[in-house]
């Protein structure tokens, strides 16, 4: 039997180390077109310098495979020797740990994709056993890369793994703080359990292990803001799905500080004092898109949930409100102007993490003395107000049942196209 595992330990070790042998196939470059502007040589410079990338993280991807394979037989021989049976359980996982944590400050952009370019080919060529170690090399550098990330992204990547709604306004409630104190306070109690737990290995699976998730929850509010802020200015959305999932998690943080005055330490007077970290509770637009208020004008003059709602998952599932007009060039307009066309062209649409700052904002300055929103709504201010709270209700029922049928779709395995 310990023949038979040694033998299998280091036939794994050998295929692993000609895992050279299963790399992706090199990128064809198609003949250069000849220059008719400055751009081609700043292009083909760019793209040389991507090629050249891309060969180190190859020669990288190698170096680590070789070093594995030669710690897998070493580890596989001397578990022979001392016949026991610890050279099965997890040694791999604990090799590539070892190997990946030395060379984190190495990669570079290209990186992950080579390597998923190397277990493609590893598959394809039959060595499920080199794809697998490869697997665990590309998980090892994705959780070493997160471990390094600020607090504010950890928590980020850890709330959006939640598996329901409820799970991750918990891992909210738990990790993204009101207060410096309550920061402090949590900080010092988690280096307190890693010096008492000693050598004890700590869990990286589950939100907290070795990662610091703590932060205060108007650092992490803007934190989501910027990631939805950089989504919705691409042409086009790359992933939906998690853009409206960002939006209902910043809408369950604000939601947070919201309710902190009521849970905050009151004043001498007894009166609930402002909150500390988070005085001002809505991101102030410095220019509200035009689009979205007149969006928000439309779904005011509807009065029943059920039509206000089917809009809003239109809008916030494609590209189908656009700014009237936006776009339109006329014949003779110049690359420049088509250019700058396309890129302000973002800025067109009704998009979800805009259009709920939108109402946010609007809702904040109809409450300040002397307002005149109300008269954009051609309505009474408290009947603006009334309505564009229900707008705004109805926009988050349609967030979360969106975000209930993602997860749904995806325990089951099933894609989910919104």
């Amino acid at each position: 039997m310990m023949v038979s595992r040694l033998t299998l330990r280091c036939a794994l070790a050998r295929r692993v180390l000609h895992a050279s042998r299963c790399q992706p196939q090199p990128i064809h470059r198609r003949p250069l077109a000849p220059m008719q502007a400055t751009g081609s040589s700043d292009s083909d410079r760019a793209q040389a310098q991507m090629m050249e990338q891309v060969a180190g993280s190859s020669h990288l991807i190698e170096e680590m495979m070789t070093e594995i394979s030669e710690e897998l037989f070493v580890e596989s021989a001397v578990s022979f020797v001392a016949e026991d049976g610890t050279a099965d359980s997890g040694a791999a996982a604990a090799v590539v740990r070892s190997v990946v944590s030395v060379r984190l400050e190495q990669l570079d952009a290209t990186f992950l994709a080579t390597l998923d370019a190397y277990i493609r080919g590893a598959a394809e060529k039959g060595a499920a056993d080199v794809a697998d170690v490869l697997r665990l090399v590309r998980d090892e550098v994705l959780r070493g890369l997160s471990q390094r990330l600020p607090a504010e992204m950890q928590l980020l990547d850890a709330a959006l793994k939640a598996p329901s709604s409820s799970a991750r306004e918990a891992v909210l409630k738990q990790y993204a703080l009101l207060s410096e104190e309550q920061l402090a306070a949590a900080l010092a109690a988690k280096i307190n359990d890693e010096v008492s737990a000693d050598t004890e290995p700590v869990s990286t699976s589950t939100p907290g292990g070795k990662q610091r998730l703590h932060c205060l929850a108007s650092d992490f509010e803007r934190a989501i803001s910027q990631v939805i802020g950089d989504m919705e200015l691409m042409v086009t959305v790359p992933d939906r799905v998690l853009l409206l999932r960002l939006v209902l998690l910043r809408e369950q943080v604000l939601q947070l500080l919201l309710e902190e005055p009521r849970s905050s330490s009151s004043d001498a007077s007894g009166r609930a004092g402002a909150p500390a970290a988070f005085r001002q509770p809505f991101t102030q637009l410095q220019a509200v898109p035009k689009i979205c208020v007149m969006f928000l004008q439309r779904l005011v003059a509807i009065s029943t949930p059920e039509e206000r709602q089917l809009l809003l998952r239109r809008a916030f599932t494609d590209d189908v409100e656009r700014l009237p007009g936006a776009g339109q060039l006329g014949p003779d307009a110049t690359q420049r102007e088509r250019q700058r066309a396309e890129a302000e062209a973002p800025q067109d649409w009704v998009r979800p993490g805009r259009f709920m700052l939108t109402v946010a904002a609007l809702q904040a300055e109809l409450l300040e003395p002397g307002s005149e929103v109300a008269a954009d709504f051609a309505a009474p201010k408290e009947a603006v107000l009334e309505r564009l709270e229900s707008v705004r209700r109805d926009a988050l029922a349609v967030l979360q049942r969106l975000d209930e049928a993602a997860l749904e779709a995806a325990a089951k395995g099933d894609p989910f196209l919104p």
